[in-house]
């Protein structure tokens, strides 16, 4: 997959990949809403950035997608904050 950026979707129950060029692709789906049960915000974690965590709403738990191509940046770290400029 391309660089773009992931969405979560509080209903339908679904996290969608948007990439450069504006083509969305569904990459987790979940009709019935008990694993992804109204996703409201994902995370890349782990060494490479390469799993996916999803807060759901609509339930108690986390869900952890794997396997799906896909690659969160690394976080920015600056030098200097505002404050101290």
């Amino acid at each position: 997959m391309t660089a773009g950026v992931v969405v979560s979707c509080y209903r339908p129950d679904r996290i969608v990949h948007i990439d450069r060029d504006g083509h969305a692709e569904t990459i987790a789906e979940d009709p019935q809403g008990t694993l992804l049960a109204a996703p409201t915000n994902v995370v890349f974690v782990g060494a490479q950035r390469d799993r996916l965590i999803s807060a759901n709403l609509g339930r108690w738990h986390l869900t952890s997608i794997s396997d799906l191509g896909l690659r969160g940046v690394p976080l920015h770290h600056p030098d200097r904050w505002a404050a101290d400029a």
